[in-house]
């Protein structure tokens, strides 16, 4: 009795332990421990979509020292950081990285212009442009109010009656960073 018993006993230990065991960590896991946010980014193009979230997660842990690292790879990045750093602006709401994401839509690659514009959509951004021309037009435009990323603008009585296209009109809005 007192043999079945012990056995018992350590069956039960084993068990115990193997539940509470630590859970094993990804074969990536290595690779992305104790990385500053710009060396997380550099890793990004050739990670795998697993790794992608792992490294998306570290740079949320430290938003603070990620941030200027993502508002540079938006502008010098390869084609995927660049992606990459509008999406996370976004996600975080950095309403300060707004100029750089305006700065982007000027990327001459379509898929980070078109990133850039749904990350500033995303942000709902509330800044005003500073200066606003139509161009074909001499002088500048009045802006109303600025809701919901969306600027109303006054067209002077002049360009109304004689306009500087009969089809389309360009507005140009720029904003102090981005003169």
């Amino acid at each position: 009795m007192g043999k079945t018993f012990l056995v018992v006993s350590i069956v039960l230990q084993v068990t115990i332990v193997s539940v509470f065991a630590a859970p094993k960590q990804p074969q990536y896991f290595n690779r992305l421990i104790n990385k500053s946010p710009a060396q997380l980014l550099e890793l990004w193009d050739d990670a795998s979509r697993a790794e992608q979230r792992a490294i998306s997660e570290k740079l949320i842990e430290n938003i603070p020292a990620s941030i200027p690292i993502l508002r540079n790879k938006v502008l010098s990045g390869t084609q995927k950081q660049k992606l990459f750093a509008c999406a996370m602006i976004a996600e975080v709401r950095d309403i300060n990285s707004i100029p750089i994401l305006l700065q982007a839509i000027d990327d001459p690659d379509d898929k980070v212009k078109i990133r850039a514009i749904l990350s500033l959509r995303g942000l709902k951004a509330n800044q005003a442009a500073d200066k606003i021309t139509l161009l074909g037009f001499a002088g500048e435009l009045s802006a109303g109010k600025t809701q919901n990323g969306q600027t109303t603008i006054a067209f002077p009585a002049a360009a109304r009656a004689k306009p500087p296209c009969a089809h389309a009109w360009a507005v140009k809005l720029t904003t102090r960073s981005t003169r």
